[in-house]
C-alpha cells in the first residue's frame, strides 16, 4: 500500500498505513522508506547512487521520526538486500542506485567512450 499513493509523502503515507494497522516492523515499511530515502536524497543531492551506510543511516532518521519504536539499522540493511534480489534498487561495490539512474548513467558512459574519437 505504501508504494500506491501517488502525490504524497512517504510520512503522510505511513502514518495512514499505521493507522490502519501495518506495524511499525513491517518488511514493506521497511522497504518503502528505503526506497524513498534513496530517491529523495538523489533528487536532492544530485546523485545517482548513495554510499549503502549513508541511506541506511538517513532511513533510521525518517522511520525513527515519532521515537516511538526504534527500527535498527542491520534490519535496513536486511531490507536492502531484498530489494536489490527484486530488481527494485541495485546494489555495486557499497553503493545503492535506483535503477533507471543507474542504468542511464551506464548508456551516458557509454555513449562517450563510443564517441569519444568524434571530438577530437
Amino acid at each position: 500500500m505504501i508504494y500506491d499513493i501517488k502525490g504524497i509523502g512517504f510520512n503522510k503515507a505511513d502514518q495512514l498505513a499505521r493507522n490502519i494497522g501495518i506495524a511499525y516492523n513491517d518488511n514493506e515499511r521497511l522497504k518503502a522508506a528505503l526506497l524513498y530515502t534513496l530517491e529523495e536524497e538523489c533528487i536532492k543531492q544530485g546523485h545517482t547512487y548513495l554510499p549503502i551506510n549513508v541511506v541506511i543511516d538517513l532511513t533510521v532518521d525518517v522511520l525513527n521520526y515519532q521515537d516511538e519504536e526504534v527500527i535498527e539499522p542491520e534490519k535496513l540493511d536486511e531490507m536492502l538486500q531484498y530489494l536489490n534480489e527484486e530488481k527494485r534498487l541495485i546494489i555495486d561495490n557499497e553503493q545503492v542506485a535506483i535503477p533507471s539512474l543507474y542504468y542511464s548513467e551506464i548508456k551516458s558512459v557509454q555513449k562517450l567512450i563510443q564517441n569519444k574519437d568524434a571530438y577530437k
